[in-house]
């Protein structure tokens, strides 16, 4: 879009399994990435959100709505390649139930 503003496809998840239940909850977004200086960057996404639940050999899935935000800093910057640090934001709504997550991430990033 230009040097400082990014429209990307952004992908985070969540997964548990204990005995035999497990349950995943994934959001697929389009997001907007914005570097308020060369190494520091905001991003807002919106998308779909999945959730799915296993049981004995028996599983269900659902969709829904989700939003993330996150800020980040790239700690090496070379050519088309980026290393950076992050802290992000989830939060998915499925039915009538919700869920947040907070995550700190070690990123990649090349153009």
């Amino acid at each position: 879009m230009n040097p400082r503003l990014a429209l990307m496809y952004d992908a985070s998840g969540w997964f548990d399994s204990e005995d035999e239940f497990s349950q995943s909850i994934t959001l697929h977004a389009l997001a907007a990435q914005y570097w308020v200086s060369p190494k520091f960057w905001i991003k807002g996404a919106v998308g779909v959100a999945n959730t799915r639940i296993s049981f004995r050999g028996e599983s269900d899935s659902e969709s829904g709505s989700g939003i993330g935000a996150g800020l980040g800093f790239e700690i090496v910057q070379s050519g088309n390649f980026a290393l950076d640090l992050s802290g992000r934001f989830n939060r998915v709504s499925i039915n009538d139930n919700s869920g947040t997550t907070v995550n700190f991430v070690i990123g990649v990033r090349w153009k």
